[in-house]
């Protein structure tokens, strides 16, 4: 059963279909056959993102005042992109950054494709809310 909660998971109307049905609340009793041919990879760990933000924060705490105006300075002059400067930085660096953030767990990956036909419309109905309001 949780194979199948999983493949209805991946099963969504596209921006197009949602835009064909107004507003209101809908209800029915359809019969629908779902096919699906999925593939659920193994669980992984993968390292935390590195909160950048925060340890630029932190390291401008332990700055006297003359070197944190002068960063900001040399930051807002917008002389290099974000790219050139990252470069900039001793891959040493960001290595021991890395190293130091934890892992975290990742369920595998679902991929595939899953499909619904609809094998009998019992019943649908419509209820508008705006006529009711």
């Amino acid at each position: 059963m949780s194979i199948l909660r999983v493949a209805l998971g991946k099963v969504r109307p596209s921006s197009i279909e949602r835009k064909a049905v107004a507003p209101g609340e809908y209800n029915g009793d359809v019969l629908v056959r779902l096919l699906y041919d999925l593939k659920v990879g193994e669980d992984f760990e993968k390292p935390v993102n590195v909160p950048w933000q925060k340890l630029a924060c932190i390291a401008f705490s332990k700055l006297n005042e003359a070197t944190q105006d002068a960063i900001i300075r040399e930051a807002a002059d917008g002389g290099e992109n974000i790219k050139e400067l990252v470069k900039g930085v001793s891959p040493s660096v960001k290595a021991k950054v890395r190293s130091l953030m934890p892992e975290r767990e990742c369920n595998g990956l679902v991929t595939g494709d899953v499909f619904v036909e609809l094998v009998k419309e019992v019943r649908t109905e419509a209820i508008n809310l705006r006529k009711l309001a």
